[in-house]
């Protein structure tokens, strides 16, 4: 997720924050920090098939899931099986997940999901409680390991009238957490994740699976999926059949206002989704974000592998209001432009795309360790600006160089490796003074050492978790590799310190 203009929000935040004198010597990291590993069952083959119909006019999905996995790296028979049930967060104003500039949906407009009907391995479960955002199953007969598990689930689920990520707003519907979504299972506690969703920011933590999806909408409507989709007229309504190969959320975002255009790079095909009502926005510009769109995505697979979603990858006009945000192959932006400069539009898009790697492709558990999910997407973005935008003085002031002559000498507000719930209570702007800014310049003053040893880390980073998870551990042991054992620990003091001034590691070297 990507909040509209990059550094406007950082000068704000830094003129609100009550900065704090920091230690100007690296020290042991703070052990406050978040537990970051846990021994969770590795189960394989996931796979989700989906059956829908869309009621766009009254907001509400229906739909039967069906569920298959291999039940890998357990030891002891499952009693249970556990899903997130996210668009629940939305039943109530309360815990309704906001990013911080648009209103959280009033109490009649609300959304959620409730399981109507549930199957394990062909037993019907009799009781279960789908009210809130955590679904657990007793099973009549235990799981066990190594079996392969088919769990099918009948749903409807509410949008909330929102600008949120999750909503319809002026006739665009968003079905971004629409559907249950398989947690995940600690071994050592014997117990399902449960997390309730964060209020701002992202809580996911989601094994990458594929997808399969049927669904049924009327006919004026047009809709989009991360997954490669295919659209017909059948029966005077419109069905769309779609397939994602490596998804952590499949998200459909469906207007009878969208415009298609698409255009193949290489192997790679982006396709852009407009609002036709949406007349500031050009040919011309469509263009130009074609080709930003293509540079982001050459940069990010060099620096990261393989771009997992070239097939197809959509960039989405929607009514989000002030951020944007990504899912498996497909993002979703506020209106194209929105009065801003140019490349204050591009940097988010290019964001975005960043994530198609860090959570999408690389997984981490953004409630635990946010920054590794929006902070190396921060960086990355960053410095594909610095690399490839060097020359552009329309774009110079969105890369790395720019970032860290406006932090120097100024103290990051933290703990930036501090969970998503400890910002929650923090506010908005130090969570993105930490997680965003704070990972960045951590992460610059590596590539200021030694530009290619950081390479190194992204590329062990990418080649040992793509479709799996990262987590601060594995990092940490990627740059003691490359850097050595003094530089992780300055590292991680920067990561787990409540509070450092930049720079740390280069304090005395010129920027």
């Amino acid at each position: 997720m990507r909040k509209h203009s990059l550094w406007g929000l950082i000068s704000t935040a830094v003129a609100v924050l009550v900065l704090l004198s920091a230690c100007s010597i690296p020290g042991i990291p703070n052990s406050s920090t978040p537990p970051e590993s846990e021994n969770v069952a590795d189960f394989s083959n996931i796979h989700y098939q989906l059956i829908g119909d869309l009621d766009v006019e009254n907001r509400v999905a229906t739909g039967t899931q069906t569920t298959t996995f291999t039940a890998s790296s357990i030891a002891e028979p499952l009693d249970t099986v556990g899903f997130h049930l996210y668009a629940n967060s939305y039943s109530s104003p309360e815990t309704s997940p906001s990013m911080g500039y648009s209103s959280i949906p009033a109490k009649d407009a609300l959304g959620r999901i409730t399981v109507t009907e549930a199957t394990v391995n062909g037993n019907k479960i009799e009781k279960f409680n789908s009210e809130g955002q955590f679904l657990e199953l007793k099973l009549p007969e235990a799981i066990q390991p190594g079996e392969t598990v088919e769990v099918t689930l009948v749903f409807n689920t509410k949008v909330p009238v929102s600008t949120e990520r999750f909503g319809c707003y002026e006739e665009i519907c968003s079905y971004t957490q629409w559907h249950p979504l398989l947690a995940k299972y600690n071994v050592d506690t014997k117990t399902w994740d449960d997390h309730n969703y964060a209020l701002q920011g992202e809580s996911d933590y989601i094994d990458d699976a594929s997808y399969n999806a049927t669904l049924t909408y009327p006919e004026k409507y047009t809709a989009v999926t991360g997954g490669v989709d295919n659209e017909k007229v059948l029966d005077g309504k419109k069905q769309l059949t779609a397939e994602l190969e490596h998804g952590r959320i499949f998200a459909i975002i469906i207007s009878e206002h969208f415009e298609i255009k698409e255009k193949t790079f290489d192997e790679t095909t982006i396709r852009t989704v407009h609002d036709s009502r949406n007349t500031d926005f050009t040919e011309k510009d469509n263009e130009n974000l074609f080709t930003d769109a293509n540079g982001a995505i050459s940069f990010f697979s060099e620096k990261l592998g393989e771009f997992a979603y070239a097939k197809q990858f959509d960039i989405v006009e929607t009514a989000v209001e002030g951020f944007a945000m990504e899912y498996s192959g497909l993002v979703q932006m506020g209106y194209f432009f929105n009065g801003q400069h140019d490349y204050q539009f591009y940097d988010v898009v290019a964001h975005e795309i960043g994530h198609q790697w860090m959570y999408s492709k690389i997984g981490s558990n953004s409630a635990s360790s946010p920054f590794i999910d929006e902070g190396f997407t921060t960086f990355i973005t960053a410095y594909y600006y610095e690399i490839e935008h060097q020359d552009n003085p329309d774009a110079e002031y969105l890369g790395l160089s720019s970032l860290a002559a406006y932090y120097t000498g100024q103290t990051i507000h933290g703990p930036i490796g501090e969970s998503v719930y400890y910002f929650d209570k923090q506010g908005a702007y130090a969570y993105s003074d930490a997680v965003y800014s704070g990972t960045a310049l951590a992460l610059n003053e590596l590539r200021l050492l030694d530009g290619q040893k950081l390479d190194a880390v992204l590329a062990a980073i990418a080649d040992k978790h793509s479709y799996g998870f990262v987590t601060r551990n594995d990092i940490y042991s990627y740059i003691e590799e490359q850097y050595g054992v003094d530089t992780k620990e300055q590292f991680m003091y920067m990561i787990n310190e409540p509070y450092y001034k930049y720079p740390t590691m280069l304090i005395g070297t010129q920027l």
